[in-house]
């Protein structure tokens, strides 16, 4: 017992240092940026997105775009740059605030005089002449400078001949904090426009849409590193122009970029420095078509002291992507809704606390699921674990709403989840265990309480076999001695006590006959020997028996007419054991000059009813099921020379189910007793009245 005990205690030890690792590995799980995390982190994001109404655009965006309409208006792409140069003319004299172009212009146009021939054997004369016409790249440099524009760059995977060294033309301040540790995007190379439209334009920043591991648009960097240089990206770029700022400020401390600063505003980025992206109505946002530009047909309230996104967007002209909300986003429409988030202030905040307060709701949901551990299969365990993980998930998307910051509820639940299902399953398994330990420790006293059964059958009959003998012996003596077979007895007094020693006999040889009966049913060797006989001549019998055993003026028996007596097909002496147990019982509980009335009749389905019904003092319910229990005695008032020892009504239901019958009895206390025996159908020969 003691090995037992130390065994189950080294087991819950180990159990528990399993559970308290567990916990200690999720959390460590969670705070890393791997694949599991964060595909966790962008379906909850995703479905907030999708939930949650998204907010009208705020921010003085136009967005102006080559769209198919335009290409099939002017030409195919690439365009003439002097153009765009119209464009940007047509729209700079609108006065807008600033002028977002997401086109690199990294090779010399094509189409431009000096180039336009180039390849072709053309007199000297001519080329001369062409070369001395403006070029279209001097003319959009010239167009550039009618207002305040952000060119478009692009990251490089590895140096390209026509990138450029990486010097950032807009100052980037660096805040540092403790234990500075940046985590930027870093790139080897830079693509850019030619030097000369570099030169015209107010500034420039990286376009490029990063793309989560599925594939889908949710973050944007806001400041990346090309070799060793800090350059800001282009929707940041076009807030920095759009804010009267000359310079974008940088803040790193502790785990990485906690955020940047333009002109005193304030941007909350991501320990990487990207900034995430909520969606905003695309119906809100103003856009113009390249065309509409080209033929002067828009309002100029539409470009006054508004911010111009200018891109082409035509079929096969930009790549398309994915956005949180699932619908579909061009280069063009990703950068608008990055302007957009910064200067709407939609934009989302991924902050430490919200890391934090994510690992202390997972050390708070498993800790729970712990202390609840012996009530998680219980109504009240379930409902506290769905409770918490319901506030989890609404905590998360009210702090989406109300506080614009990113609270991801969906790795805490998940951790609940796994903890919940593994101790439920330690339940089920020890459940198991226990029930296993439990049916086999049933069988075990199952069999013992079998064996022990029919040593007590095999004891019982054999002890009543034994008994049997010596007291037929002394029945038949002293019923010889009674009646003076042998001549008178002297003094007649001995006659008396011979008579005492018979009916004694009599009754204790009726007892052993009941116990000896009772074993032979429990032990299953009691078998049916089926005769047809008539009902009337077993009933006959039994009654002599009765009025034999005692005053013949005790108890009264009348029939209720009409009395069906059929021939039964049964066991004769099953049947007269069973009646006589009937009256027996009637008998013995009726009071003197009591009536004992006999009733038999067919129900509908052809079963025939046995009823004997006597005026005792009757039982009450709880006494009518201790009467079919063996051995016990239903009144304690009767003599104990009469009492029986509380065989005759278990006999009785085991011999009439064995003839497929069942027994009945309806007692009240106070009105008498009737007992009803139901033989089947099948029994019946004949009837007789």
């Amino acid at each position: 017992m003691v090995s037992k005990i130390n065994t189950e205690i080294v087991r819950r030890r180990v159990r528990s240092a399993l559970v308290v690792f567990l916990i200690a590995a999720i959390a460590f799980l969670q705070l890393l940026e791997i694949a599991p995390v964060d595909s966790l982190r962008y379906a909850y994001f995703d479905l907030a997105q999708r939930i949650l109404p998204e907010p009208q655009p705020s921010a003085p965006i136009t967005v102006v775009d080559i769209n198919n309409r335009s290409i099939e208006t002017f030409g195919q792409w690439p365009w003439p740059r002097d153009r765009i140069a119209e464009m940007i003319s047509m729209l700079a004299k609108h006065k807008p605030a600033v002028i977002g172009i997401d086109i690199i212009f990294s090779e010399p146009d094509r189409l431009s005089p000096e180039n336009l021939l180039s390849g072709y054997e053309v007199s000297p004369f001519v080329l001369k002449q062409l070369s001395e016409l403006p070029t279209n790249d001097q003319a959009l440099a010239d167009g550039l400078q009618l207002a305040p524009t952000v060119l478009a760059l692009a990251p490089a995977m590895k140096k390209i001949k026509t990138g450029r060294a990486a010097v950032s033309r807009t100052p980037v301040n660096l805040k540092l904090g403790w234990q500075a540790t940046p985590r930027l995007r870093r790139y080897p190379a830079l693509l850019s426009s030619l030097p000369l439209l570099e030169a015209s334009s107010a500034g420039s920043g990286i376009a490029s849409v990063e793309l989560d591991g599925d594939g889908v648009v949710r973050r944007l960097p806001a400041i990346v590193l090309v070799e060793d240089t800090l350059i800001p990206s282009f929707a940041v770029e076009i807030a920095r122009l759009y804010l009267g700022a000359k310079a974008v400020e940088l803040e790193i401390d502790g785990a990485g970029v906690s955020g940047l600063s333009i002109a005193g505003r304030e941007f909350r980025t991501d320990t990487g420095g990207n900034i995430w992206l909520r969606a905003a109505a695309a119906s809100g946002m103003k856009r113009l078509s390249a065309a509409q530009v080209l033929f002067d047909r828009y309002e100029p309230a539409d470009i006054k002291d508004r911010i111009i996104l200018f891109g082409a967007t035509g079929t096969g002209l930009s790549a398309s992507f994915v956005s949180a909300t699932g619908n579909m986003l061009t280069a063009l429409d990703a950068q608008a809704l990055f302007v957009e988030n910064l200067l709407g202030g939609i934009y989302l905040q991924r902050s430490q606390l919200m890391s934090f307060l994510e690992l202390l709701a997972t050390l708070v949901g498993c800790i729970g699921i712990m202390l609840l551990r012996g009530r998680l299969r219980s109504y009240g365990g379930q409902a506290v674990v769905l409770a918490y993980a319901a506030f989890l998930f609404i905590a998360g998307l009210f702090v989406f709403e109300m506080l614009r910051m990113i609270f991801d509820p969906s790795a805490s639940i998940v951790a609940m989840l796994v903890l919940y299902l593994l101790f439920i399953g330690g339940e089920i398994v020890a459940t198991q265990r226990d029930r296993r330990r439990t049916d086999d420790a049933r069988r075990t006293a199952l069999m013992l309480a079998e064996s022990a059964s029919h040593a007590k059958t095999n004891f019982l009959t054999g002890m009543s076999h034994e008994l049997r003998t010596p007291l037929n012996a002394i029945i038949g003596f002293s019923e010889m001695i009674k009646d003076g077979v042998l001549g008178p007895v002297s003094p007649p007094n001995y006659a008396n006590y011979a008579k005492d020693i018979n009916n004694a006999a009599v009754h204790l040889l009726g007892i052993v006959t009941q116990i000896l009966d009772m074993a032979n049913l429990e032990a299953g060797e009691m078998r049916l020997r089926v005769t047809e006989f008539d009902l009337k001549e077993v009933l006959d019998e039994s009654i002599e028996t009765i009025r034999s055993a005692g005053p013949d003026d005790r108890h009264s028996i009348v029939f209720t007419d009409p009395v069906i007596m059929p021939v039964l097909r049964a066991d004769r002496r099953m049947v007269n054991q069973m009646l006589l147990n009937l009256l027996l019982n009637a008998a013995k509980f009726s009071p003197d000059g009591g009536v004992i009335r006999i009733s038999t009749h067919i129900s509908g389905s052809g079963d025939f009813l046995f009823s004997v019904t006597d005026a005792g003092s009757g039982m009450s319910q709880k006494q009518v099921a201790e009467a079919f229990e063996m051995f016990q005695t239903s009144d304690q008032t009767v003599s104990d020379s009469t009492r029986g020892i509380g065989l005759g009504l278990p006999i009785t239901t085991a011999m009439i189910e064995e003839h497929g019958g069942t027994i009945d009895v309806v007692s009240r206390a106070g009105q008498g007793t009737r007992m009803t025996l139901s033989f089947p159908a099948n029994r019946i020969v004949r009837n007789e009245t």
